[in-house]
């Protein structure tokens, strides 16, 4: 009976790939009439090899369809064939991987030794290749075997159509690398690793078949009896070739690996020709780089390809689980750690390829040399002069390189500020990949990058504050369901979580541990879920195709009912579990809400008639709340009691689609309901619905929502898989909301979202997700954070005016709105603001530090008060010159206190604050106070004149039309480089004191309200009136980016340097911390 090609997954000894294997492919001698063997019906033959046959079969025993393989009765009297049958038993046997065929059976019946292997339909690498490049069958040989050929061209174009991505092809190998990886630790090498031994099944998934020529790091044979070389040579590592066990490693192995990866990847095998041709070129490692076989190879694969195929097993992989994981970083688009080889790379291999070519060039090279040497040496004379001339030209040619380089450092600065614009756009519009990859060409931890944007620099902070806004947040996958994942439900106490999805299992995860409990098989398609009181029952909806939807109350142990109740006759859309454990509700889509006792009793039905993908229990008692679609009249949100005279409404948005209830408020008692639509969020307290936060121009249609227990938290998913995150504490004194935190949670739409309660800090996130998943997230290093308590993030107190001793302090001392000064220092937490003492004003809200660091000057209705830095406690006051009078700013200098008002400015002892001068400019609009860094001065601003203020002296700086009147001024850390803002929305960066030229700040459409310089005084930080902080870079005058920052605009800019963060705030919401990666 002639051979069929294998279509089976079976571990055995098939025939080989070509006529240069060393096993022979007779077919002669194996029985074609065999009926039965031992405990097994054969079925037919699926194939023979040089030792065995193989054939489909039947375990009469359990039915199962199995591989039996036979030793044939010729090789069973050669005792070199039976150790080798044998030991490929043993091997397997004790090797366990999920792409490594099983062994389920072994032993000797009636003399014969027998095999017995688990059988799966599939087909063969080598057969895939073959459809893929248009050629099923395009290798020829001759008889004899000294005159074999093999024909390896196949078309690349003829399959390119229908081949395989590079992506599935990276990932089918690496999880054949893991299962060498396993062989590997058990000190088994495979020796034969090539595309008819790996096989897919009918679900796509890789086996790694054949362990015949496998053999133990112990075992000291590597010949057949012939002497020839055991393997298959187009796939032989070079050590193979020579025959010797003690060559023969497990990166053997993976060059093998390495050669079928580059076959199936280029479609045209690495070598090809006799058994001696292919021999020797292994040996040499002569074959074409994969990328000129293949142009369109991306060369990150290429670069995995050629380390995986190192002449020399040292500069391959360590093991096989290193080749893995480069192969998974390149499916995930991440850098791989293999590199392409350099031109000294390339010339030392053609070296050993052609080592008399390679030892006559080196004699002409010599030879030339010498040649030269001799010629100097008779001409020197003539030299010295023509060097002459040639140092003029060096000279000249230096300059131009100078001139080349600078200009192509400039060239990399303009690329790099438009990839880093192009990177805050993307961010702005959510596509978080694209700013990924924007940012990671100039990433810091590839030291080539850092070319682009010079040798020693450093990360701008533009980059660092985007780099940890688009960084994928740490999550863990909790547990995946087949198909959707419809809904989570979250214990009270935050430690054991609930997941439903569409296949009808419902998943019971343990939050403390991250691991699931139990998978129960439920019913059909569940979509909603809800936990008891007690964490011990559960209650869903049994969605069904015919009749009545079953309302279940399970055991979350062991999954079984406890109670069920005749539901509703659409599907169910939501259920609740009241707060004392002893009534349920559920709801259908767009009619009935039904209320049940835990003991199936039917306490209400009400008929909503909204989609319904919302219920929950309010308080302690059987209040539910559901959306309502009255017949006339707006949609609401309806909270229903036993006791009718309980039951109200709440008006909503326009077309709310989800809400959620927090517990009662601690200071009020009041709840707190957020309700959403497909573009707004809205937050409101208690049944007057007073308003709390809102946010307009949402980022896609959202799907869910949820708030915290304590009210101060939201979160909602959208259709487009993102998770949006707001602290309510961020407002403006409208309400608004300042900013969204937002990150990537699947690649499709989020089904359910619920926080997990937490005693402090932001709460862990749980997200359910279209595409099965379930995840916990930690957003706590996303969200913006508000310094102060909870007093000091209400609308009393809005930041007016901030200090900081020096450029950079970790201390940033603020003034509120109404007079109190709060000290902020990010030592003691982010979040921690210290009241100092509240000193009422209404105007004049200047403040600075005392040198000693322990008193302050703050100005008040009353004058100037100098008080405790510590403790708040007044030393003493000093008097306006005259009543009405404000103070617009103060600062110790050169043991004087300076205090400008709007027509003079006043000096003052900074020991006892005794009078000492007066000055009057004559300007009568003066408006700021700036200390130049490094000296004993200042510069005074006024609306069209700066004064230098120096040894108690003040002179005319600079004077400027009225239509380029100043808006602002600072100074960098150094006091090189001073800034001035002005009216026409111009920037200009000068140098001081000479006030040269060095940039000017152009193009935008709004006036910048404060300023920071950064990154080595290179970057300019502005605050503008239109709500964004701009990121400008001054080598090329040119933004790197902004972020937004809702309506207000955040006047007030600190730099922190050891947190390496923007402190930023307004009157009319709290200030904010803007923290960047780490440097």
């Amino acid at each position: 009976m002639p051979l069929s090609k294998p279509t089976v997954l079976h571990d055995v000894s098939l025939p080989p790939d070509n006529p240069t294997e060393a096993a022979g492919t007779e077919a002669g001698g194996f029985n074609e009439s065999l009926e039965h063997f031992g405990n097994y019906r054969v079925i037919r033959t699926l194939g023979t090899g040089g030792m065995g046959e193989v054939y489909l079969a039947e375990d009469v025993t359990t039915g199962q369809k199995v591989a039996l393989k036979l030793l044939q009765h010729r090789a069973s009297k050669q005792a070199r064939l039976r150790r080798r049958f044998e030991r490929e038993s043993t091997l397997i046997q004790d090797l366990q991987h999920d792409h490594i065929v099983p062994l389920l059976d072994s032993g000797v019946d009636e003399g014969t030794q027998y095999l017995v292997m688990r059988y799966i339909d599939g087909q063969t690498l080598a057969d895939r290749i073959s459809q893929e490049s248009g050629n099923d069958d395009t290798r020829t040989c001759s008889p004899g075997p000294s005159s074999e050929t093999v024909n390896t061209r196949i078309s690349v174009e003829a399959g390119s159509a229908s081949s395989d991505s590079f992506e599935f092809i990276a990932d089918s190998i690496a999880n054949v690398a893991d299962a060498l990886q396993v062989a590997h630790n058990d000190r088994v090498i495979h020796r034969d690793v090539k595309p008819s031994n790996l096989m897919f099944d009918s679900d796509g998934k890789i086996w790694l078949t054949d362990f015949g020529l496998a053999f133990t790091e112990d075992e000291n044979t590597a010949l057949t009896m012939t002497g020839d070389v055991l393997g298959t040579p187009a796939y032989m590592s070079p050590e193979q070739t020579s025959g010797a066990t003690a060559a023969t490693t497990p990166q053997s192995d993976i060059y093998s690996l390495g050669v079928t990866l580059y076959e199936w990847a280029t479609l045209q095998r690495a070598y090809s020709g006799s058994r001696e041709q292919i021999l020797n070129q292994v040996t040499q490692g002569a074959h074409s780089p994969a990328g000129s076989v293949r142009p369109e190879l991306p060369r990150p694969l290429q670069a995995i390809i050629g380390k995986a195929m190192s002449l020399t097993p040292a500069n391959r992989y360590a093991t096989a689980a290193e080749f893995a994981n480069d192969l998974r970083r390149f499916v995930s688009h991440e850098p791989v750690t293999a590199k392409m080889p350099g031109w000294s790379e390339r010339l030392f291999r053609w070296s050993e390829r052609n080592p008399m070519v390679a030892l006559v060039s080196l004699i002409g090279m010599v030879t030339t040399i010498i040649a030269v040497i001799a010629t100097i040496s008779i001409y020197s004379g003539r030299l010295m002069s023509i060097n002459t001339a040639l140092d003029a030209t060096n000279e000249e040619l230096s300059r131009t390189n100078v001139e080349l380089a600078t200009s192509e450092e400039e060239l990399r600065q303009y690329l790099y500020v438009a990839d880093m614009t192009l990177a805050y756009q993307a961010y702005a519009s959510h596509n978080f990949v694209e700013a990924r990859k924007l940012l990671q060409k100039y990433s810091p931890k590839e030291k080539s990058n850092l070319n682009r944007i010079g040798e020693d620099a450093k990360p701008h902070f533009a980059w660092q504050l985007l780099d940890r806004l688009t960084t994928e947040l740490p999550s863990v996958l909790l547990t995946t369901h087949e198909g959707k994942a419809n809904e989570v439900a979250v214990s009270d106490d935050g430690k054991l979580a609930l997941s439903v999805g569409e296949e009808g299992q419902l998943h019971v995860i343990d939050l403390e541990t991250q691991e699931v409990l139990h998978r129960h098989q439920v019913g059909n398609q569940l979509n909603a879920v809800a936990l008891s009181p007690d964490n011990q029952r559960f209650v869903t909806g049994l969605n069904g195709s015919l009749g009545y939807n079953l309302v279940m109350v399970g055991d979350v142990q062991t999954g079984e009912v406890v109670e069920s109740m005749v539901g509703h006759q659409n599907t169910i859309e939501s259920v609740a579990y009241s707060s004392n454990g002893k009534y349920v509700a559920s709801a259908e889509r767009y009619r009935s809400v039904q209320i049940h006792s835990v003991d199936g009793d039917l306490v209400e039905r009400i008929e909503g008639g909204s989609r319904n993908e919302c219920l929950q229990f309010v308080g302690d008692g059987v209040s539910v709340a559901s959306l309502n679609d009255p017949d006339e009249g707006e949609r609401r949100v309806f909270v229903w009691d036993k006791d009718s005279e309980k039951s109200f409404s709440l008006p909503i948005i326009v077309a709310s689609s989800s809400f959620a209830f927090s517990k009662p408020l601690h200071e009020s008692g009041e709840l707190r309901l957020v309700t959403c639509n497909s573009d707004k969020v809205q937050v409101v307290d208690g049944k007057e619905c007073e308003l709390v936060a809102y946010f307009e121009d949402i980022p896609g249609r959202i799907r869910c929502v949820d708030i915290t227990d304590d009210g101060r938290y939201v979160c909602a998913g959208v259709d487009e898989g993102m998770i949006l995150l707001w602290d309510l504490y961020q407002t403006t004194n409208g309400k608004r909301l300042i900013h969204t935190n937002v990150f990537q949670a699947s690649e499709k739409g989020i089904s359910s979202v619920k926080f997990v309660a937490s005693d402090q800090g932001v709460p862990r996130i749980i997200t359910s997700s279209l595409d099965g998943t379930v995840r916990l997230w930690d957003a706590s290093d996303l969200i913006w954070k508000t310094p102060g308590s909870d007093l000091f993030a209400s609308e009393k107190y809005r930041l007016h005016n901030s200090y900081t001793p020096n450029h950079g302090d970790s201390n940033v001392y603020v003034r509120f709105r109404g007079g109190v000064v709060g000290h902020h220092n990010h030592q003691s937490g982010v979040d921690d603001m210290r009241h100092i003492g509240n000193y009422p004003c209404e105007f004049g809200l200047a403040i600075a530090l005392h040198p000693d660091g322990r008193r302050m000057a703050i100005g008040s209705s009353n004058g100037v008060v100098i008080a405790d830095s510590i403790t708040g406690e007044v030393e003493t006051t000093i008097a306006p010159p005259e009543a009405e009078k404000t103070c617009r700013g103060l600062l110790f200098i050169d043991g004087l206190l300076v205090t400008l008002f709007n027509d003079r400015m006043l000096l003052h002892r900074a020991d006892d604050f005794s009078f000492v001068d007066e000055f009057d400019t004559g300007d009568g609009n003066l408006l700021e106070l700036c200390r130049v860094p490094n000296e004993d001065a200042l510069i005074v601003m006024g609306a069209s004149h700066l004064y230098r203020f120096a040894d108690q002296k003040l002179s005319l700086l600079e004077r400027v039309d009225e239509s380029e009147a100043y808006a602002g001024i600072c100074f960098d850390s150094k006091g090189k480089q001073f800034l001035s803002s002005h009216h026409n929305r111009v920037i200009r960066i000068r140098s001081y004191p000479e006030l040269e030229p060095i940039a000017t700040l152009k193009g935008h459409r709004h006036n910048a309200i404060d300023h920071l310089f950064l990154d080595d005084d290179q970057t300019v930080v502005t605050s503008m009136v239109d709500s964004t902080i701009r990121f400008w870079d001054l080598k090329t005058e040119r933004q790197f980016g902004n972020v937004g920052l809702g309506k207000p605009a955040f006047f007030s800019l600190q730099y922190i340097k050891e947190k390496n963060a923007i402190f930023a705030g307004h009157t009319d919401s709290p200030a904010v911390v803007l923290s960047a990666s780490a440097e």
